[in-house]
């Protein structure tokens, strides 16, 4: 598809769905450079370089980095960073530390250190070790926690207190206690498996949810098998208050996403469980969950590895991807969902999908699956290959955004783009770092099902600044800095041969002056 940029006032957009049929996908693994990567658990899509084109982060037999870049041509050329530990690495994050326009990579495993891969250039890095990195590492993100502007790194500990190591504003990352992870009842803080930075309670500010799981303990009254939920009051300061908001659930969770299942305006939680089915929360608008699992759709049980909400068929509605037991659900769009089976064209037998990643690789407006297999917990299938599988699309229109921060971090973790339309409200945020150790593309993707346009995008950001936009065309790559629409332009991407081809642009784009209202896009010479 053809892409171009083209710079316009602030637009608006609405949204609406189509009817609901299985989502399908192309196995599509040739098309890549690396096709023999085993990654086991550790494995990623995001936009590594800048470009504009989101690439793959592999951790081939969960200890070799490699990096397959993506070209505006669609090829993928690998580039290899070299071993980052002798040990399988159990959680992988990924951001832009340092500032330079280039995510870093970092990884840890059982008892191995924290590496971490600090990339200035395609292929060019050095490594060094975190300190007080001594863990048994699960999830880990970026965040930029304490809010200043540059991303901070998060791991989840098994056996301890989780850790956070602070960036310096330089690039340099240093282990600091900056949140109190201690328990009442008091207990040794393990347990920590999943993870995941969101706002879930409409106030601005990151907020932190920690799913806990301690094999061995069967008693749900055993205090480390209690989910986390620690709440910033605002000035960046941390309490867990799972117990208030309805988010203590004690099943043995290995993983939580946060999506706004209903369409209300608030992000609702799904939990995948190993001692029981999974959950699905729902949040009445002022971060208050209520258990809404009977009835859900949901209530399936399996050994759960990771988990990840995205809407696969752009109807406007969130979808779930389960991992270690291999479930997929179309969302309803009230916070019950429908189960799709054999969604993936898996070629064989007897492999379940283990790990994998999600992006629009071929910015066809759809999201796409990366995927790995293995057995346990991290290792690599001895047999099956990742896999690549590209979503084969439908008639139903979307709306990607990819977030560029000044005042915030970079890569503008954190900001949230709220969308209004004829379908409500649908929230996106940008993480670096989600589920149990895997990294989802940064990009905010949004489907509208039929509707071509949505009433209008809210973007708020870590610093807490708001940008605005209205009357925004459907099937575009909006590339927005942050602070543009307060000076009048926004640049976008526009598929040119798409429904918007050749037709006069409308309305309000004009009246700044910007744009001739009378010419369609050939005009503009971007055809």
């Amino acid at each position: 598809m053809n892409l171009n940029k083209l710079f316009l006032v602030p637009c608006t957009v609405c949204i609406g769905a189509l009817g609901l049929q299985a989502q399908t996908f192309t196995l599509s693994t040739s098309i890549l450079s690396d096709q023999s990567a085993r990654t086991g658990n550790c494995v990623g899509i995001a936009d590594m370089d800048g470009d504009g084109y989101d690439d793959l982060i592999l951790l081939d037999n969960s200890r070799h980095l490699y990096i397959d870049y993506q070209g505006s041509n669609g090829i993928f050329t690998s580039f290899d960073y070299g071993n980052v530990s002798g040990s399988d690495q159990w959680g992988m994050c990924a951001g832009d530390v340092d500032g330079d326009g280039h995510k870093d990579v970092v990884s840890g495993g059982f008892y191995d250190g924290v590496h971490f891969v600090e990339i200035s250039s395609r292929g060019v890095s050095s490594q060094s070790s975190l300190n007080n990195g001594s863990m048994f590492m699960q999830a880990m993100n970026m965040a930029d926690i304490n809010n200043d502007g540059h991303l901070d790194v998060f791991g989840c500990h098994d056996d301890a207190a989780s850790r956070i190591w602070l960036n310096n504003g330089s690039g340099a990352l240093a282990y600091n206690d900056y949140i109190d992870f201690s328990t009442n009842p008091s207990s040794d803080m393990s347990g920590n498996y999943g993870s995941v930075w969101i706002d879930f309670d409409n106030d601005g500010d990151l907020d932190l949810q920690i799913s806990h799981c301690r094999q061995g303990f069967p008693d749900p009254s055993y205090v480390p098998r209690w989910n986390r939920l620690f709440v910033n009051d605002g000035n960046n300061n941390y309490t867990d208050l799972a117990a208030t908001y309805g988010l203590q659930n004690r099943n043995q969770t290995w993983t939580t996403d946060f999506g706004d299942l209903d369409n209300d305006g608030d992000l609702d939680a799904v939990c995948t469980n190993h001692n029981t089915t999974m959950e699905v929360f729902l949040n009445d608008g002022s971060g208050n969950f209520t258990d809404a699992t009977s009835g859900s759709g949901i209530e399936y049980g399996s050994f759960f590895l990771q988990s990840k909400l995205e809407d696969l068929d752009n109807d406007g509605f969130l979808d779930l991807i389960t991992a270690g037991g291999e479930y997929y659900f179309r969302g309803d769009g009230d916070g019950t969902f429908t189960r799709i089976t054999s969604m993936l064209p898996e070629p064989g037998s007897g492999y379940t999908l283990h790990s994998f990643a999600t992006g629009d690789l071929n910015h066809d407006g759809f999201i796409d699956i990366y995927a790995s297999y293995g057995e346990g917990y991290v290792t690599p299938s001895n047999s099956r290959d990742d896999e690549l599988y590209l979503n084969d699309g439908n008639a139903n229109h979307f709306l990607n955004f990819d977030l560029h921060g000044v005042e915030s971090n970079p890569d503008a973790v954190g900001a949230r783009v709220t969308l209004y339309g004829p379908w409500g409200t649908q929230i996106r945020e940008v993480r670096a770092g989600e589920s149990y150790g895997i990294v989802c593309s940064f990009t905010c993707h949004f489907g509208l099902g039929t509707e071509q346009k949505a009433d209008s995008a809210i973007i708020t950001w870590p610093s807490g600044a708001v940008d605005r936009m209205y009357e925004v065309a459907a099937d575009q790559w909006i590339d927005l800095e942050e602070g543009s629409t307060a000076s009048g332009v926004v640049a976008m991407k526009a598929f040119l041969e798409g429904p918007f081809n050749g037709v006069t642009m409308d309305n309000d784009l004009g009246a700044a002056g910007l744009i001739p209202l009378d010419e369609p896009y050939t005009a503009l010479g971007l055809a």
